[in-house]
């Protein structure tokens, strides 16, 4: 998300979301009639969950969302 307190820790932000566009996801899944409960506990972005192997997010994160 693009945001001014995100800025210093991103080269390119060009890609990033709004506040507002970010937020979305959030209220989507917050008034969902059902959750899969195959998210539960998991790491979920853009309603996919996000392989976190090791403890640690992979540094391509795009890439595992697009594969």
């Amino acid at each position: 998300m693009d945001t001014r307190a995100s800025r210093p820790w991103f080269d390119d932000v060009s890609q990033a979301q709004t506040p507002a566009q970010a937020a979305r996801h959030v209220v989507d899944l917050v008034l969902a009639d059902h959750v899969d409960p195959a998210t539960y506990g998991e790491l979920v972005r853009f309603g996919k969950v996000v392989p976190w192997p090791g403890g640690r997010p992979d540094h391509d994160q795009d890439r595992l969302l697009t594969a």
